[in-house]
């Protein structure tokens, strides 16, 4: 299936089936924290003041998700789900 820049949305459907799909939890973490990770970088090599880097972490990492999630599926593919998975582990009891 055709990888497009719509994946992570909640009404992402096959093109074929029109089966609703869910990117795996643990590709939109990684990608979350990767995010995270070079937006602390970032603004610890501009040697920004540990305030201003509180206030400017998040902010920048948000800018850099955007960006990400436009282009990180097509260098690397996420692995897609036909119901959203469960964030919780479960004993099956």
């Amino acid at each position: 299936m055709p990888i497009s820049k719509l994946v992570f949305r909640e009404d992402f459907r096959c093109v074929r089936c029109q089966t609703p799909l869910y990117v795996s939890v643990g590709y939109s973490r990684v990608l979350a924290v990767l995010c995270e990770l070079i937006s602390l970088v970032v603004l610890w090599t501009l040697g920004i003041g540990y305030v201003w880097l509180l206030l400017l972490f998040l902010p920048l990492s948000f800018v850099l998700m955007t960006v990400a999630v436009r282009v990180v599926p097509f260098i690397v593919r996420p692995r897609l789900y036909v119901g959203k998975r469960s964030t919780f582990v479960k004993l099956d009891l």
